[in-house]
């Protein structure tokens, strides 16, 4: 009777590994299904190969900006993570989130947190892959369904074309103390504009920044809804609908 390769690992054997501690086996299926233990008792399945090289990798060990870990294995199909548009957004999303470094250059982002679920990459990953767009390119937008948002999150969060989420910026550092979309001209003047496209638009020029502001917010909520209808087949219904009811205020 032909009889299949002997069973070199059994369970209860403790192996090390290069940056997770050491592993016990709690479970044998076949050389490429093995289940081991980490020190946090936190368990995955492995193969004999990885467990002998001590190459296996805790996936709820953090490895993004101390707090994001992998989770569960995760199918790339063959594409390393680190090069998916997922994994791209999720550390990106880490970065502004958690970096103090990010929020001192980028003061916009001073206090905004992610929700504690989408640490685990394996569950951001889910529900971004089922979002219109996750594939295009798509650039991940926190304050388009929530006026304000400061949470990284399911409920708050979309996916939104680059046209999109540049005509949503509101370059907060460049404005200085006057409203968006309104500067203070060498002849004392404010002046109104508003980016369309590539470039910015000359509005007008006005005695008051309230003027100029109110001229800047109806040109700018046009231009949105402008831009919301040309991508209304594209965009899914809830992003469209946001896009519709935008509105801009003079303390944004």
């Amino acid at each position: 009777m032909h009889q299949g390769p002997r069973q070199t690992m059994f369970v209860g054997e403790i192996y090390p590994t290069k940056t997770s501690g050491v592993i016990r086996v709690v479970d044998y299926k076949g050389t490429n299904c093995v289940t081991v233990e980490f020190p946090d008792g936190r368990r995955t399945v492995t193969s004999a190969t990885q467990i002998r090289l001590g190459s296996l990798r805790n996936p709820f060990q953090p490895v993004i900006e101390g707090v994001g870990y992998l989770g569960i294995p995760y199918n790339s199909y063959g594409v390393p993570i680190a090069q998916t548009p997922e994994y791209k957004a999720w550390v990106g999303m880490l970065k502004r989130s958690y970096s103090s470094k990010h929020k001192a250059e980028f003061t916009a982002y001073q206090g905004v947190d992610a929700c504690p679920e989408w640490n685990n990459f394996s569950v951001f990953a889910d529900w971004f892959k089922k979002q219109e767009g996750f594939d295009k390119g798509w650039h991940l937008e926190k304050d388009l369904k929530i006026k304000g948002n400061k949470l990284y999150s399911p409920e708050g969060c979309c996916l939104v074309p680059q046209e999109i989420n540049n005509i949503l910026l509101l370059r907060d550092g460049k404005r200085g103390k006057w409203p968006v979309g309104v500067h203070l001209s060498k002849q004392g003047r404010f002046i109104a504009q508003v980016g369309l496209g590539s470039k910015n638009t000359y509005i007008g020029s006005y005695d008051d920044p309230v003027s100029a502001f109110k001229a800047y917010k109806i040109q700018k909520e046009a231009h949105v809804k402008e831009v919301a209808l040309h991508w209304q087949d594209k965009i899914a219904p809830a992003v469209f609908n946001s896009l519709m009811n935008f509105t801009v205020n003079i303390d944004d």
